[in-house]
């Protein structure tokens, strides 16, 4: 008997490597921007009680989403986060076996 090598493709799946990392960069981003609509909203709070006038109305009427939209934002970052860190890639590989073969069967004589 002999042997010969046979191809098969292997199916393997897996996290990319970078997935975690890039996933803790989205999170940061999100916590950064949640502690800058506090930030807006306890400003927003210290203005409100000294200002008056027309222009702090324009102001407050231009600016009041601010906060609101940065954790919206916020948000949708983490939702970002949690599927990178949770993807996966298909690869598919292509393996070799060996594998027994009879031996050839010599031609008969004429």
């Amino acid at each position: 008997m002999g042997t010969k090598l046979v191809p098969h493709t292997v199916r393997v799946e897996f996290v990319p490597p970078e997935a975690p990392g890039i996933a803790a960069g989205l999170r940061s981003i999100a916590g950064s921007l949640r502690g800058l609509a506090s930030y807006m909203r306890s400003e927003d709070g210290v203005l409100d009680s000294g200002w008056e006038g027309r222009s702090k109305v324009r102001f407050f009427d231009t600016h009041s989403r601010d906060p609101g939209e940065a954790e919206s934002v916020a948000s949708w970052l983490e939702g970002e986060a949690d599927a990178v860190a949770s993807m996966t890639v298909v690869e598919y590989r292509t393996e070799w076996e060996e594998v027994e073969v009879p031996d050839p069967v010599p031609a008969a004589a004429s």
